[in-house]
């Protein structure tokens, strides 16, 4: 009787050991995981919900934006909200090289589920629509292959557009020492960029000679066509340290 019940006893405990086994190879648990372990994992993985949730709630008007240009994509999500862009008010966030660092960032999250090609395309697609609305958005000159005009591709262009595209490349070329300087102070803004040139302000040099009077109302400006737009709180204050480190540039010219 006693070498019956160890009998079953053994093949009980080889079950158990197989059962164990099998749920470990479905959980990716490796053994003694489920100890302390263990714990740490499902509590990682519940933090990593709670702040997954907590960033749809707080960027809800980008992930409406993202699936309503049909470009919604998880990674890509994060990492906006991860640069503080929590909506399309929050684009001006982004600078050229910032949006190199979030394509980047994307590919480097979907690197494991990029095993074809059509996942590639589709992948890189997205990245370009997004960069495309980004720059519209910001009044940037979308990134083109070639300027030829093709006659049997493509209609002539309107004269209604030529001149706005005139207008625009002008503007562009007036302002561009004033570009170049504002990104490489990283106080880019399109706002603050077309108030300064709407004042006559097209090279950097120029800025220290700005009225305090002129420079309080173009960043009042500045503040209520464009900043008082934006609803989220991080935007806000990423909004208002720009305008506070421009006007400590402007001090710093006009003392000169």
């Amino acid at each position: 009787k006693a070498i019956k019940e160890q009998q079953a006893k053994s093949r009980l405990e080889k079950k158990m050991k197989k059962l164990e086994k099998l749920w470990r190879n479905k959980s990716g648990i490796k053994i003694g995981s489920a100890t302390s372990g263990g714990v740490s994992q499902l509590d990682s993985s519940s933090a990593s919900k709670k702040a997954e949730n907590a960033a749809l709630n707080e960027a809800a008007e980008l992930k409406a934006w993202l699936r309503s240009k049909e470009i919604w994509m998880k990674d890509l999500f994060s990492v906006l909200v991860s640069k503080g862009v929590n909506g399309p008010d929050d684009f001006f966030l982004i600078l050229d090289e910032t949006m190199d660092e979030i394509k980047r960032e994307v590919r480097v999250l979907r690197a494991q589920e990029l095993k074809s090609n059509d996942a590639k395309m589709r992948l890189e697609n997205i990245l370009k629509k997004f960069e495309d609305e980004w720059r519209k958005s910001e009044g940037k000159e979308k990134k083109k292959k070639n300027n030829v005009y093709d006659e049997e591709k493509d209609e002539p262009p309107t004269p209604s557009q030529t001149s706005k595209q005139a207008a625009s490349e002008a503007l562009h070329e007036k302002g561009k020492h004033l570009k170049e300087w504002m990104r490489a102070q990283q106080v880019w803004n399109l706002a603050l960029y077309e108030e300064l040139i709407s004042a006559g302000v097209t090279n950097p040099d120029n800025i220290g000679s700005i009225k305090q009077k002129d420079f309080n109302e173009i960043v009042r400006k500045v503040k209520v066509d464009r900043f008082s737009q934006l609803k989220s709180q991080t935007a806000r204050a990423s909004a208002d340290k720009l305008l506070v480190k421009f006007e400590k540039l402007y001090k710093k010219a006009a003392k000169k």
